[in-house]
């Protein structure tokens, strides 16, 4: 399942900062290369699924926000090909754990085990519910 594409880490991280990760053709091209942003996307999209997969019915039928956060940092480390910064390796640790506590279901998803959200977030206005008129207009 895709938890994140190569389009996500563009509109996420911009053009300057995926043509530095990614362009790593002899010369330079100075464009973003989809294929590499894909390869990290994969790497990130698998491990969030090999945690899942015990606990979720995959694909999942949505995917919850805090899932495509998680893969978004996992695919933004690997594609670092030396030591990342510290704050690039810090939400990697974060994302890292965060799978951790989804694989021992210490952090819920707040979706079943389909994947379909648990609480319906169309509206958040409460449901009345009446059994109808108790008063009538005349005595």
């Amino acid at each position: 399942m895709s938890y994140i594409t190569p389009a996500d880490l563009l509109a996420e991280f911009g053009e300057d900062e995926m043509i530095d990760l990614t362009d790593r053709a002899t010369p330079r091209t100075h464009a973003v290369d989809t294929a590499v942003a894909q390869r990290a996307c994969d790497r990130a999209n698998s491990e969030v699924d090999a945690v899942l997969m015990g606990r979720y019915t995959l694909p999942l039928s949505s995917v919850p926000v805090l899932l495509r956060y998680i893969a978004q940092d996992l695919a933004y480390f690997y594609l670092h090909l030396g030591t990342p910064p510290e704050h690039i390796k810090t939400r990697y640790d974060t994302a890292q754990k965060n799978l951790g506590f989804i694989r021992r279901g210490e952090l819920q998803l707040g979706v079943d085990a389909v994947g379909a959200p648990l609480v319906d977030t169309s509206s958040n206005l409460p449901a009345v519910v009446s059994d109808g008129r108790n008063f009538k207009r005349g005595y």
